[in-house]
């Protein structure tokens, strides 16, 4: 884990909320509506391209936006991004983190799949997944969320081995206490990203 600031450019210069000029809405979800596999935001072709991984999806999907995605655009826009996917260890879209507890983390091959693919088709990839410390989670419920980051995190970085220097390491907005990649949330707008 790192903790040195990573700024891409061009710095942007347009003050437009990124979701008050998405040049491109989409996302694909389970045919049942139950699972958000990738979620993609445009706002500029002429800058970087981005993945960021979350925890699961919340509401957003191709038209409609949620705090959390609104929050990214605004950062991923300070720090001279353009077009942003979203995927996610877990598919399962809830609003409420305790759901994916009650439903025991359903982890399905396809969360991985679509992992593979937006890091093959993003510049920079984010982690953003927050503390993993749920306080309606119990000690293995956590143990078994921080197990399933750490296989993210060995295979998102076999898959940038091979890339140029500049986008080999993976980035997070912050980092928590106990040494997770923070959620954007609540973070400032004018967040820069660092080096996970």
């Amino acid at each position: 884990m790192g903790s040195e600031s990573f700024k891409l450019t061009p710095t942007p210069t347009v003050e437009l909320k990124p979701w008050e000029r998405f040049t491109q809405r989409s996302a694909v979800l389970s045919e049942d509506r139950l699972h958000r596999h990738i979620l993609r935001r445009e706002w500029s072709e002429d800058w970087i391209d981005a993945l960021v991984i979350g925890l699961n999806p919340s509401v957003a999907d191709e038209e409609r936006p949620d705090p959390t995605v609104q929050a990214m655009s605004e950062i991923l826009n300070h720090n001279g991004v353009g077009d942003m996917r979203v995927v996610n260890l877990y598919d399962f879209i809830t609003p409420y983190p305790e759901e994916l507890a009650r439903l025991d983390f359903p982890h399905r091959d396809k969360a991985d799949e679509w992992i593979r693919r937006g890091v093959a088709e993003s510049g920079y990839v984010i982690f953003a997944w927050g503390a993993l410390a749920d306080t309606k989670w119990s000690l293995e419920q956590r143990g078994r969320a921080k197990r399933r980051a750490a296989e993210v995190v060995e295979l998102v970085t076999g898959l940038l081995a091979d890339r140029v220097e500049e986008c080999r390491r993976p980035l997070c907005f912050t980092h928590t206490k106990n040494g997770q990649p923070g959620h954007p949330l609540y973070l400032k707008r004018t967040t820069t990203l660092r080096v996970f």
